[in-house]
């Protein structure tokens, strides 16, 4: 008996357990999942938002909980754009509430539990991507501020690109249904799902007007994964029939690109850029173009990762990465299809990208009759026969140039000449001749459907409030004008956190806790004593002068503790200590100061052993003192007789000895009067501006090519006068560079730099700017070796390899402004590359014209080719046909 009821017990368990499964089945309504650790294991990075949250899954992350307030403030001025209620929003919503839920494979109970939470949030993160896309493509920001930090023309340049990066993780999307109901509701219903679509794909492809619109989709992810493989309807593609013994090995694995071209195949770039557009004709290859930056790996893995686990999704994305990964060994390959238009390179050297392509076919599944797979085996039968890899040798041997053409035709020649001698000679001296699913709908009485309405009604009041709440409390919160020293959010310091952190002495609040930090303060206290003592002022008017200023000094934080905020006296204790330190440390840099000969800091031994490292301190973003507490300890010190510009020159020196500056104005603190000294130019001197003339805009995307392939093609290099970063240009052949000293502190001042400019509304991008220069020039140690050996690059930190290193490092998840000075100049080098005599030109001096011996050979070889015909002339003309024996 016990035996069967247990049988009994267990089959009613199991039958409860498929109950309730059958009933849980939602597969054709989630389109959101999170994906398993397996997956997410071998790059992290990829897979998680770094700058804002939408949806539930990476809500409760601390790293982005500081975009949350901006959201608010979206909310507010999209509500008074349009004019309408929240609770209309709210209304359109709470219609589709379950659907939205159901969106997400693995919602927590907490926010299936509480729709009061989960409507805000659905409210809040549809509003704000909203606002950002019509931020992206409108020339304005409407009503709000001109320094916002997300929603101005700075925002639009420095924070849009890492929003766009975070809007297409799978992870983070939010049902397309959402946008579609506010853009409705917002617009009387005149802003339909196209146009939501249309917006969406103009801020996804904001260089690429030739995207149409496609089909309702489901979040952000789907409508760009749709909208890279859609096809020209109207292109007729090139499909190679499939002859006899083509399958003959199934287990064939497509070739690399160089191998591929070295038997006969050449690559030519397709008209489009549908991923799909890959064909094989007449020996041809056509690969749609491909732009590879920082954020390529993250997008394509999302994408594969939804073709992966939504069902219906398609594989096409996933069959291009492996056929790509396939064609892509090494950096060889990678040189081949950039030459080709195919691979445009922004990510620094090939092999980057060659290992970026290898890396992300790892453990992914690939559809036997995938669409590619005939393509594969295509390629495999043409590189099968001999003689296309013959002819393929011959055309890359012997008419890669005018010069070997002209080679060959001169051997031909001398060939044919030495036929003919020796044909005459023979004839003269007769001497011999060498040569899923169901869903259910469950009826509601009448009664039900009231209640419903009611909870309808007080849920749609309660999130309404909140809202509310939070949008008034955001607006009032409003000081971007005044933050000028930043909190580096986490994901920017992820990639170098030794670079953006203080290692010997910490200015301002943000460090000045840190344990490392603490034997420097002992120091500060001796500063302000012979400050005092030096200057023969009171330490209370000092107090005075600054507690005139509190407010401003706490408000150029960004992030200021509680603790700072609510206390007034250790806040101006801090910027006393702080001010008055750096002051003497800067003298000490300038001239000797009177203080103890074996003093650890204060000395000649403290000149050569700290005060570099102290120098470096100084330039970073979380280590800056406003500059206000400078000018201010300056001035009573001085009694009003040194203004703004005696401070500045005092800095500069500290860092240029010596060096003359013009006027910089107001400074914000150290890195921003550190920033505009190296962007100074001479005002004299005038640059030269190259017209942009027509047809110069020919390809968008043009990725400016290494400096080794720039001077392969002709084009000189040559030292600027100057060392200003703006100093670059292009004339006639030649590119001028500035010179830069690259030694142990180089990278920390560039990532500190380039962030005051990424984050700061209005400080101007133009040392980003020209780090990204500097990186697209330089993929290797090749390119550094050129650099140095015109005196532009001076390395101090070892190997070449180092530098390009570096460089290559430095321009990671780096967003540019378009439309700047370099990318004239940029245009200009590219349109000089592509004309064929530049390089031939180029490839004939190198060639032959390198060095002495290489001109005394080419003389040499004249002068016997020369002597060649006149010797076959008079063998010609001395013959006698009836001389002889």
């Amino acid at each position: 008996m016990a035996e069967m009821q247990l049988l009994i017990d267990v089959a009613e368990e199991l039958q409860n357990k498929l109950d309730t499964s059958m009933q849980e089945i939602q597969w054709n309504k989630r389109s959101i999942y999170k994906l398993p650790a397996s997956v997410t294991v071998l790059n992290r990075t990829a897979y998680r938002p770094q700058t804002v949250s939408f949806g539930p899954y990476h809500y409760h992350d601390d790293q982005l909980k500081r975009m949350e307030e901006h959201k608010h403030r979206a909310l507010y001025y999209f509500l008074r754009r349009s004019g309408k209620s929240l609770e209309l929003f709210l209304q359109s919503l709470i219609e589709v509430e379950q659907d939205l839920k159901d969106s997400y494979d693995q919602l927590d109970k907490s926010w299936k539990d509480d729709t009061n939470k989960f409507l805000q949030l659905m409210i809040l993160d549809g509003c704000f991507m909203l606002e950002i896309m019509y931020l992206a493509t409108t020339q304005s920001s409407e009503t709000y501020a001109a320094d916002d930090p997300i929603f101005s023309s700075h925002g639009k340049v420095y924070m849009l690109p890492f929003i766009r990066r975070d809007m297409l993780i799978i992870e983070n999307q939010l049902p397309m249904v959402v946008l579609y109901k506010l853009a409705a509701i917002e617009s009387d219903g005149t802003k339909d799902e196209e146009f939501v679509s249309r917006l969406i794909l103009a801020f996804c492809h904001p260089d690429d007007a030739s995207v149409s619109v496609v089909r309702k989709c489901l979040h952000v992810l789907d409508l760009y994964r749709k909208s890279l493989v859609q096809e020209d309807p109207n292109r007729k593609r090139h499909q190679t029939r499939v002859r006899g013994g083509l399958n003959k090995d199934v287990n064939d694995i497509v070739r690399s690109a160089a191998e591929i071209n070295e038997a006969g195949i050449r690559f030519k770039k397709s008209k489009t850029k549908s991923l799909k557009d890959i064909s094989l004709h007449h020996g041809v290859l056509e690969l749609p173009a491909i732009f590879v930056d920082d954020v390529t790996e993250a997008i394509l893995l999302n994408l594969m990762a939804f073709e992966r686990f939504h069902v219906g999704a398609g594989n096409e994305v996933t069959s291009y990465v492996f056929f790509m990964d396939n064609i892509i060994d090494n950096e060889r390959d990678v040189a081949l299809l950039h030459s080709k238009g195919i691979i445009q390179n922004a990510i620094g050297s090939d092999k980057a990208v060659a290992k970026l392509f290898n890396s992300l076919s790892k453990n992914i599944a690939l559809d036997p009759e995938s669409s590619l797979d005939l393509m594969q085996k295509q390629v495999n039968a043409y590189c099968r026969k001999p003689w296309n890899a013959w002819r393929a040798n011959l055309i890359h041997t012997y008419f890669r140039n005018p010069w070997a053409i002209l080679s060959l035709v001169a051997a031909l020649i001398l060939f044919a000449l030495t036929i003919v001698q020796t044909v005459y000679t023979r004839k003269e001296k007769r001497a011999p001749c060498m040569t899923y699913f169901i869903c259910v709908k469950k009826k509601k009485t009448i009664e039900q459907l009231e209640a419903m309405e009611q909870e309808k009604q007080v849920l749609i009041e309660v999130v309404s409030e909140k809202l509310q709440n939070m949008v008034n409390t955001s607006m009032q919160n409003v000081l971007w004008s005044k933050r000028s020293i930043y909190k580096i959010p986490a994901p920017v310091t992820a990639l170098n956190k030794t670079a953006y952190m203080p290692q010997t002495v910490s200015f301002g609040p943000y460090h000045h806790d840190g344990i490392h930090l603490k034997p420097m303060e002992e120091h500060k206290k001796r500063a302000l004593g012979y400050f005092l003592n030096s200057t023969g002022k009171s330490l209370l008017s000092i107090v005075g002068s600054l507690n005139e200023e509190i407010q401003v000094l706490k408000d150029s934080y960004d992030m200021l503790g509680e603790s700072w905020k609510n206390d007034t006296s250790k806040f101006l204790q801090l910027m006393i200590l702080d001010g008055c330190f750096m002051l003497e440390i800067i003298r000490l840099g300038t001239s000797p100061l009177e203080y103890s000969a074996n003093d650890p800091i204060f000395s000649s031994h403290g000149s050569l052993y700290m005060i570099p490292y102290i120098r470096r301190d100084m330039l970073l973003l979380e280590n800056q003192l406003p500059m206000l507490v400078l000018y201010k300890l300056v001035d009573v010190e001085s009694d009003g007789a040194k203004d703004v510009e005696s401070v500045n020159k005092l800095i500069h020196n500290f860092f240029y000895p010596n060096a003359s500056v013009s006027n910089l104005g107001k400074c914000l603190h150290v890195l921003d009067l550190y920033r505009k000294s190296q962007l100074q130019g001479d005002p004299i001197r005038k640059m030269r501006r190259p017209r942009v003339k027509g047809g110069l805009h020919g390809d968008d995307n043009d990725i400016i090519r290494s400096a080794t392939e720039i001077n392969e093609a002709g084009i000189q290099f040559k030292k600027s006068k100057i060392k200003s970063l703006k100093e670059i240009s292009f004339h006639r052949g030649v590119l001028e560079l500035p010179v830069i000293v690259v030694d142990d502190v180089t990278e920390a001042i560039f990532l500190n730099l380039m962030a005051f400019e990424r984050f700061h509304a209005g400080a101007g991008n133009e040392v980003t700017s020209y780090v990204f220069f500097m990186d697209n020039i330089i993929d290797n140690e090749r390119d550094v070796a050129l650099l140095n050996s015109r005196g532009i690059i001076q390395n101090a930190i070892g190997s070449d390899k180092a530098v390009a290193k570096l460089f290559n490092s430095l321009s990671k998840d780096i967003a540019l402004e378009p439309n700047r000075n370099l990318q004239v100049v940029q245009m200009h080098v590219n349109a000089y590359c592509k004309k064929p005599w530049n390089a031939w030109r180029a490839n004939l001096i190198h060639t032959y014209f390198r060095n002495p011996w290489a001109i005394l050979s080419v003389i040499a070889a004249l002068i016997l080719f020369a002597l060649t015909i006149v010797q076959t002339v008079y063998s010609i003309l001395s013959y006698n046909p009836n001389g002889g024996e």
